[in-house]
């Protein structure tokens, strides 16, 4: 696997990059945790997603650096579900269950909303300030 000085396994443009470097073998844990970060940003910490291209409070447009919208993040976790399904190593149950998330990343989203509002009470303000 490629090395990168300035890699997070937290930032999926970081991933997919380096799953694109990396021979299809070796790219299937790769798409795992670009996948499953993706739905973790969506479910969990939704607004640093819709503030890659709003500022919070104002709602003015900001300019993105290397940032997904919430949007960007839904196509990747169901693009990168749906190539873990049909990659030939995954086993079979994985593979189901990469196919029902690609084409219900939405719906999957929802209750980790909902874990995260009631449960997790995550205060938010500087968790990711350090790569915005």
């Amino acid at each position: 696997m490629a090395e990168d000085a300035g890699f997070s396994d937290l930032d999926v443009p970081s991933l997919l990059r380096i799953a694109s470097e990396n021979d299809e073998p070796d790219r299937l844990s790769v798409y795992k945790r670009a996948a499953d970060v993706s739905l973790l940003i969506l479910g969990v910490f939704p607004d640093f997603a819709a503030s890659a291209t709003r500022y919070p409070g104002t709602g003015g447009l900001r300019r993105r650096r290397d940032r997904l919208s919430t949007e960007e993040y839904e196509h990747v976790a169901a693009k990168t579900y749906k190539l873990i399904s049909e990659h030939p190593s995954t086993d079979e149950w994985i593979a189901e269950a990469a196919s029902t998330l690609s084409d219900h990343v939405i719906d999957a989203k929802r209750p980790l909303n909902y874990v995260a509002i009631q449960y997790l009470q995550i205060h938010l303000d500087g968790f990711f300030a350090l790569g915005t």
